[in-house]
């Protein structure tokens, strides 16, 4: 469209979605020729009235000339002091010594190696290094090891000498300033549940009671003075103390007491016991006999006057005899009636007699 301008030449008004351009609408205008993306991005444009550039991965800005910052947007990227190092849509760490991985996330022991000699060593892994934490008598040097201290400039060897910054301990002591004495009573050398006593350079066990020696190792012999040795077979020595074995009829813990065989009672029907050594005798009642006076006499078979003519009858302390009567003649039988009478008082045999 032409627009008449007073006074002045007039203007050619393209058409707004054209692709012409002035004065006269005559040429055809191309906004991304030249391409101004950068970083080959591509270019788009609309009409003559605006064109994009379509950055690729990792740039920005108007025409695709800004690199991202990859580092920016990922702050936590590089672990332990990694220096990130910024590419085009991505970025590296540049680990410190002794960390590696794609973020510097691995490491090996920062204190493998004992790198303190005499002391403790913390790893410290916010600065990627190790510290050194020196015992007594070492101390941290300039070089962050630990060192020995010059104990003999500052303190004295309680119980030794002082030779090249050490102390030298006599016997008996130990430490490093010779302040301990040694322990005697370490290896438990009382046996038997001995208690160990130390002392200077030595030990004493005091030992439990049946045991004796240095260590508490032997067993006492507890047998000497404590057995009548006249009436002792034999001793057995054992743990505090001695077993008295008796001969035959003695008894105790010493074997000095004679057993009484007549304690059980072994007579029978009356008889009297007599206590010997070891054995025993019994006082038989009369019409008993036997070791226990346990044996009926039998005056039938043992007497020498035996009945003749008779059957003969035993009793508790004497016989009997019953005399066969038709074998009597008249004297005979006068006798008998004449004897029973003197002696019984009664004649009453002659009811039995047949």
């Amino acid at each position: 469209m032409c627009q008449d301008r007073a006074e002045k030449d007039p203007v050619c008004l393209c058409p707004i979605v054209g692709e012409y351009s002035q004065p006269k609408c005559d040429v055809v205008q191309n906004l991304c020729n030249p391409n101004p993306c950068q970083n080959g991005a591509e270019c788009k444009s609309w009409a003559a009235i605006r064109r994009q550039c379509i950055c690729k991965r990792g740039y920005t800005g108007v025409n695709c000339s800004v690199n991202i910052d990859d580092c920016g947007l990922n702050r936590d990227g590089c672990l332990y002091n990694g220096e990130c190092q910024d590419g085009v849509d991505s970025y590296t760490c540049k680990c410190v010594s002794d960390f590696n991985g794609r973020h510097c996330q691995t490491t090996s022991d920062l204190c493998s190696g004992t790198p303190c000699s005499n002391g403790g060593c913390v790893s410290n892994y916010a600065n990627a290094t190790h510290k050194c934490f020196c015992d007594y008598p070492y101390q941290l040097g300039s070089n962050g090891q630990c060192e020995m201290m010059d104990l003999c400039n500052t303190t004295n060897c309680n119980n030794g000498t002082c030779l090249n910054g050490k102390c030298s301990c006599v016997d008996g002591y130990e430490g490093s300033l010779c302040q301990h004495s040694v322990d005697e009573c370490k290896t438990s050398p009382c046996k038997n549940g001995g208690t160990c006593v130390d002392g200077h350079k030595d030990y004493s066990c005091e030992c439990l009671s049946g045991f004796t020696g240095k260590d508490c190792e032997e067993n006492r012999n507890d047998c000497p003075g404590s057995c009548n040795m006249t009436y002792t077979e034999r001793t057995v020595d054992k743990i505090d103390e001695c077993e008295c074995i008796c001969i035959a009829g003695y008894t105790g813990i010493n074997c000095m007491e004679e057993i009484d065989e007549c304690a059980s009672y072994p007579c029978k029907h009356g008889a009297t016991c007599t206590d010997r050594v070891n054995d025993y005798q019994c006082d038989c009642t009369e019409g008993w006999t036997g070791k226990n006076c346990d044996q009926q006499i039998d005056y039938c078979t043992t007497t020498s006057n035996k009945c003749q003519s008779g059957k003969c009858f035993n009793l508790i302390d004497d016989k009997y005899c019953r005399l066969l009567w038709k074998f009597l003649s008249v004297t005979e039988r006068l006798l008998h009636w004449i004897y029973h009478m003197s002696i019984y008082g009664h004649a009453w045999y002659w009811r039995d007699v047949y």
